[in-house]
């Protein structure tokens, strides 16, 4: 998911809102505590505005039986996600994710990119579809990106970046703070962990709602085998892209991709047993 400016944190502090720097709310889906102090309200006017102005910005995909197969996908996932509270004997908590989800595809055949919004709104740029060879590779997506929504991760970020400034406007300014070292020591982490959980959440809504799980493979693979081609071809030309090319894990917001499929040919076969 693309993330949103500090500039827009720090608008949200000048609202004149009291925030409890030790609200938490439980998250279900994936049994922890989570620091919860956006209130729902600023969190759904943020992303709804941000959502709307982008589909604004952008054209949106006129292939009908595409969009069509996309939102089908969806509604499997859905489905999904619902068994895996009924395999976990929690339906009577399966209320809290009554989303309502909306999906669109924009063309771009440049970015290869999905995102999810808090509030389940979910996004495809149509370039991504070129690296997906099938249905079950297409769901793959869709897992990780609901992965994201039913988390909360986008809710849990805010909280964690507000509560960071906060805590540097109210100290005069810590070390690390708003720099890049706390990029490096906090968010950076932070954000790969979230990018692993809706992995691996993804790869249950997606076994779940009948799809394979090894596509969640394939996909990745298809994926890193065109970022190697290009990184390769554009390191010859760009020092630059051969320095991001050789970023280590920590200075990454995703994790490396060879590291998202052995940690998901690690979960398969535990997901095979427990749900098919």
């Amino acid at each position: 998911m693309k993330n949103i400016s500090r500039r827009k944190f720090t608008k949200i502090l000048g609202c004149g809102c009291a925030f409890s720097m030790t609200s938490c709310s439980y998250n279900p889906i994936n049994k922890r505590s989570q620091l919860n102090i956006v209130p729902d309200s600023i969190i759904k006017h943020m992303s709804d505005e941000y959502y709307y102005e982008f589909l604004s910005d952008n054209d949106l995909v006129k292939d009908k039986k595409l969009v069509k197969k996309v939102r089908e996908i969806g509604r499997r996932i859905e489905i999904g996600i619902e068994k895996y509270f009924e395999k976990e004997n929690r339906l009577n908590e399966y209320k809290k994710y009554q989303y309502d989800y909306e999906i669109n595809v924009v063309k771009d055949k440049r970015t290869i990119n999905a995102f999810a919004m808090p509030t389940a709104k979910i996004v495809f740029y149509s370039r991504i579809f070129d690296f997906a060879n099938n249905e079950d590779e297409i769901a793959t997506i869709m897992g990780h990106e609901m992965g994201h929504v039913v988390a909360w991760h986008s809710k849990e970020r805010m909280s964690h970046a507000v509560a960071l400034e906060f805590v540097s406007s109210a100290t005069g300014g810590i070390i690390g703070s708003g720099s890049a070292l706390s990029e490096i020591g906090y968010f950076l982490p932070f954000s790969r962990f979230q990018e692993t959980e809706a992995d691996e959440l993804g790869l249950r809504f997606m076994t779940l709602a009948g799809y394979k799980p090894e596509s969640s493979v394939s996909f990745w693979i298809n994926l890193k085998n065109y970022s190697e081609k290009l990184e390769k071809y554009k390191s010859k030309h760009d020092l630059g892209a051969k320095f991001l090319r050789n970023l280590p894990q920590v200075l990454r917001t995703h994790p490396i991709t060879e590291n998202r499929i052995k940690n998901l040919n690690r979960l398969i076969p535990q997901v095979k047993m427990e749900y098919i």
